[in-house]
């Protein structure tokens, strides 16, 4: 009796992904340690990198990340640990992030981070295995927010969304009408928007709603529920949570950090 053709679809699909899997892993099992991986992150612009082993040991960071710590090109970094590099709090919250990735063996994606004292940062991690696939340490990169919006051409369609966003965090902002000033419908602005920045234009507000808010906790002693309201935010509980999710700590916590 022949086969049936959904069955045979599917042996032809299983057959297909094992040839490609096999090419995959023949190429990989090539390269040099190490390959080239570096070098890619010196030239993305505005990326920081970093690869970590599996105790939290600096095996390398670009130059980009050097500069921003501050560190000469000429000093060792190889097996620093964010507590050599950062006050110990930020260090736990780093160590914390990194043994979720080792556990896990998934990514982080897109985490809003607060750096020292200064702007929030967007930050993915990823495990990094061995040819046996065990999770033998962490690598990854961040850009500032700001320095991400800006990757944004001129001519870009969803630069009239960003920028309508920016001018106005104050007020109260539906997907609608953002959609209305790219000339987009809500749909294909939400489709394009999470394909270009990897999360949703509700993040995408609050997460610049929450920069703009820690700007005001660092530079001006408003009390925090004015600076919640100003933002857009219900009330100061709604602010907390919102700032602590993403941050790491509490808005009078970062702010005492900043003084």
């Amino acid at each position: 009796m022949p086969e049936k053709p959904s069955l045979l679809f599917a042996k032809t699909q299983t057959a297909k992904a094992d040839a490609h899997a096999s090419f995959r892993d023949e190429f990989y099992s090539r390269l040099s340690p190490g390959s080239a991986l570096q070098d890619v992150f010196e030239h993305l612009s505005g990326v920081h990198f970093f690869l970590k082993n599996h105790d939290g040991r600096t095996i390398a960071f670009n130059s980009l990340l050097r500069t921003r710590l501050g560190l000469p090109d000429d000093e060792d970094v190889t097996g620093m640990t964010d507590y050599d590099l950062f006050p110990l709090r930020q260090a736990d919250h780093y160590r914390e992030d990194d043994r979720r990735v080792l556990a896990t063996g998934l990514p982080l994606i897109n985490r809003i981070e607060a750096w020292r004292n200064e702007n929030p940062v967007v930050t993915s991690k990823y495990p990094v295995r061995d040819v046996e696939g065990r999770v033998i340490g962490v690598m990854g990169m961040f850009q500032c927010l700001s320095e991400r919006r800006s990757v944004l051409s001129e001519e870009d369609e969803l630069k009239c969304a960003v920028d309508y966003i920016r001018d106005h965090l104050h007020e109260r902002l539906t997907v609608e009408q953002i959609a209305d000033r790219a000339f987009l419908s809500a749909r294909q602005l939400r489709r394009k928007f999470g394909l270009r920045f990897g999360i949703s234009i509700q993040e995408y507000v609050i997460r610049l709603r929450i920069e703009a808010a820690g700007q005001e906790l660092r530079n001006s002693t408003a009390p925090i529920a004015e600076i919640a309201n100003r933002f857009g935010f219900c009330d100061q509980a709604a602010f907390t949570h919102h700032f602590r999710r993403r941050m790491g700590v509490t808005p009078r916590k970062y702010r005492s950090d900043a003084g």
